[in-house]
């Protein structure tokens, strides 16, 4: 059995709670910081193999700690920039990296023995940001380990990570689905609304006509990323077959919109976000892609065109959906938060399974791969998933649609009577996310990997 200490030098987190506030204020806690024991619910005894681990919190850490057990030093920066850095290998930490900095070597200075910093996200994939400056902890603290982890992970953008991190011999890379462990304990747990509105059945005012509306299939797309913008391009060439998907983005370049994000009080402050996030993604797809010119045309009058809005008022909302909305479609389509990296997962492939709906998801390598391995229905024996194993985004979107387009071929009564065999793998997906029966196995899959790191 391995012994593992959870040590913090505050109450539940290594900063103190003036710090806290002060920082959330400014934006690097963009969400509700949560303990490590919390987030992982690790008080429960069904979500850890108690035979192999044994775990023991230590708030307000004061220097002692029981012997022979691994001392986890757990950081949630939550994608908040901790350093800034370039391809040739320079960098420079942020305020909150800073901060981060002078927490490390106040840890270090108690000479613990089997020291572990958790430098984690617990509402993004790992961001490649700081590799350099992680680099730099491995040769200044070589006694100790860094565990550094998240969803999944983008794109490693500089190269930094292959080039220089990974031979620092103390740094590991173990990533877990931190979004599902986040998204389960503040809805299913806390019962709050801000990721999934469960109590929402009804439309809100002005959309009753979407009561009567069910389509075959429900797309909705809040923010542009690469291979969102790309399917826009292909599910609006339909026309009138766009008829059977309940559909919706709120991206677009049109003058007018933008004139309308740019006069709004309350959208002015996210209109520089919402120009970088579209022209970013443009850029990726022109830069990454090998696109027909045809399909350079047909994005750009895409991104150009009037959005498709269903129940977002202005950029504020945070498109937190309800059972209404997954009422209107018998399949949820489901574009990923990343289109380049590996293994992210997030709350939008558990919006269909709160519902109880099947779902087709396409995003970064991985993704389907990180969902079977915490025993969550695929809907591989149904129809095509394999486009996502694609190395290029292009030929995973295509492949997505063309799964679209094949399942759109069947005939109404068909389609009737294939949505029933579906149910079981429904079901099974709506216990394995409300009962949070999943982190048992991410748990200690999690876990024994920090121990590996750690021998």
């Amino acid at each position: 059995m391995t012994k593992i200490n959870i040590v913090y030098q505050h109450n539940g987190f290594q900063f103190e709670d003036e710090v806290i506030r002060k920082h959330n204020e400014i934006g690097w806690l963009g969400r509700e910081p949560l303990p490590l024991e919390v987030l992982c619910q690790l008080q429960d005894t069904r979500n850890i193999d108690r035979s192999k681990f044994t775990f023991n919190v230590i708030h307000n850490f004061s220097g002692n700690v029981p012997d022979d057990a691994i001392n986890i030093f757990p950081i949630d920066f939550q994608s908040f920039p901790i350093s800034y850095e370039s391809a040739g290998g320079k960098f420079t930490l942020s305020d909150f990296g800073k901060l981060i900095d002078e927490k490390i070597a106040e840890c270090v200075s108690y000479k613990l023995p089997n020291t572990v910093f958790l430098i984690y996200t617990s509402t993004e994939p790992y961001f490649f940001d700081a590799n350099m400056y992680f680099v730099k902890l491995s040769a200044q603290y070589p006694e100790v380990k860094f565990i550094l982890s998240g969803s999944g992970e983008t794109e490693d953008y500089f190269g930094n990570f292959n080039r220089h991190l990974v031979h620092s011999k103390n740094v590991s890379k173990i990533h877990k689905l931190w979004y599902l462990d986040r998204v389960h304990y503040i809805t299913s747990i806390l019962s709050k609304n801000t990721h999934v509105n469960l109590n929402q059945t009804e439309p809100p005012d002005g959309l009753d006509d979407y009561r009567d509306c069910k389509n075959r299939f429900l797309l909705t797309m809040r923010n542009c990323r690469s291979h969102r913008l790309l399917i826009s391009y292909y599910i609006e060439q339909m026309g009138s077959k766009l008829q059977d998907v309940t559909y919706s983005r709120n991206y677009s370049m049109s003058p007018s919109f933008l004139e309308k994000i740019y006069t709004n009080p309350e959208t002015k402050e996210e209109f520089p976000y919402h120009v970088h996030l579209m022209t970013t993604a443009l850029h990726d797809l022109l830069q990454k892609e090998k696109l027909t010119e045809k399909e350079i045309t047909g994005i750009t009058k895409v991104l150009y065109s009037r959005p498709h809005i269903i129940d977002l008022n202005n950029l504020n909302d945070r498109g937190v959906p309800g059972p209404w909305l997954y009422d209107t479609g018998y399949i949820a389509l489901i574009p990923g938060g990343e289109p380049y990296g590996n293994g992210y997962v997030d709350e939008k492939q558990m919006f269909p399974m709160y519902f109880k709906k099947p779902f087709i998801t396409v995003g970064c390598k991985g993704l389907y791969e990180q969902l079977s391995r915490l025993d969550f229905k695929t809907f591989g024996k149904y129809w095509d998933i394999t486009f996502n194993a694609q190395d290029t985004l292009k030929a995973r979107v295509q492949g997505f649609f063309n799964t679209i387009s094949e399942i759109r071929k069947m005939p109404d009564e068909e389609f009737q009577k294939f949505i029933p065999t579906l149910e079981n793998d429904v079901n099974h997906n709506f216990k394995n996310i409300t009962t949070g029966k999943f982190r048992r196995v991410s748990n200690n899959d999690f876990f024994q990997e920090v121990v590996n790191a750690c021998s």
